[in-house]
């Protein structure tokens, strides 16, 4: 099983380190939820065998190699799907489709199950995509999520990202982590058949894909265009609903969607803002989401609450706003 790990986490660019994440429940005391710099499998085996054998934390790794810490990316390797969905069953069918698809494409993408109601596609990419910049790694897994229908919640990490390890354990449902085979539609509980499977996913990359240049930085997408492909979804306000910043459980991604509109002027400014404000709360990886949320509300002219009038609301979702303004702190 170690042999398997290593090679998963480390495989794809030898001599080179990995950002590891450990995210611990609030009864763990010997790890410390956190993320750090690793370049080996013995820098990293407390922690497998402690997550696999007591579920205390989960074990996330970078989708990159990292060159002396955790933010230097040396050059690209694969990238992830991410499906959550409010059922298993919907979850998996649609791991099933996004499998399927990236077949169609020439490639053998890694399905992981996250331990939860979730699975995760790592699709090796092959070395034409190594010097690939984040705009256009960000448009290479719109292209490929693109044809999946939005019955779920589909995100694509960004360079920085990270994905579960198999054979550690969700820190929450204590389930295993496993690779899942579509073919046999099996969660892979076996290292040998799980070795095999991450073997054909290493072994078949994603080939460049015909009219997509890796070197060139892909323009940022005109607000009008945003609100016309969600509204093509079925989107409409009901997408504002789900992204309200009322209705988020995490703090610093309502008040960074907030902080955005707040700004007003053009959309870029909104964003900037909007970015910058995740950045100081320490939420940097989910500058994505929060920009195409904003970028959609401006262009559709809606406004958040005055900052006044949320102040006088005392909190939402169990949250004073200055309590969360205090994050930045």
């Amino acid at each position: 099983m170690l042999g398997l790990i290593e090679e998963y986490v480390f495989g794809d660019a030898r001599g080179y380190g990995r950002s590891v994440l450990y995210v611990c429940d609030e009864k763990t005391k010997w790890f410390r939820t956190g993320q750090v710099y690793v370049e080996g499998l013995d820098d990293i085996i407390d922690g497998i065998l402690y997550s696999a054998s007591t579920g205390g934390c989960s074990v996330r790794s970078s989708l990159q190699p990292r060159q002396g810490d955790i933010n230097t990316v040396p050059f690209v390797t694969s990238m992830s799907i991410d499906i959550d969905a409010e059922t298993f069953d919907v979850a998996k069918k649609l791991a099933k489709l996004a499998h399927s698809l990236l077949e169609g494409l020439d490639a053998a993408p890694l399905v992981v199950f996250t331990g939860g109601k979730g699975y995760a596609l790592r699709v090796y990419l092959s070395k034409e995509y190594r010097e690939i910049e984040e705009e256009a790694y960000r448009s290479l897994g719109e292209m490929l999520a693109e044809p999946l229908p939005r019955v779920a919640n589909i995100e694509l990490p960004p360079i920085k990202g990270l994905i579960k390890v198999p054979f550690t354990r969700h820190e929450k449902t204590k389930q295993l982590v496993l690779l899942y085979d579509p073919k046999r539609d099996k969660h892979v509980d076996d290292p040998g058949e799980a070795a095999d499977l991450l073997a054909k996913a290493e072994d078949k990359p994603l080939p460049m894909l015909k009219g997509f240049e890796p070197s060139k930085k892909k323009a940022v997408k005109p607000a009008e265009a945003a609100l016309a492909a969600e509204e093509r979804r079925g989107g409409g306000y009901e997408y504002l609903e789900r992204l309200d910043p009322t209705k988020l459980t995490d703090c610093r991604k309502r008040l960074a969607i907030l902080w955005g509109l707040y700004k007003g002027g053009s959309v870029d400014e909104a964003v900037k803002a909007a970015e910058e404000f995740l950045e100081k709360a320490g939420a940097k990886d989910k500058a994505r989401q929060v920009k195409y949320t904003v970028r959609w509300a401006v262009a559709k002219g809606i406004k958040p609450p005055r900052k006044e009038t949320l102040l006088k609301r005392k909190s939402f979702i169990g949250i004073s706003y200055e309590d969360c303004l205090d994050v930045l702190k």
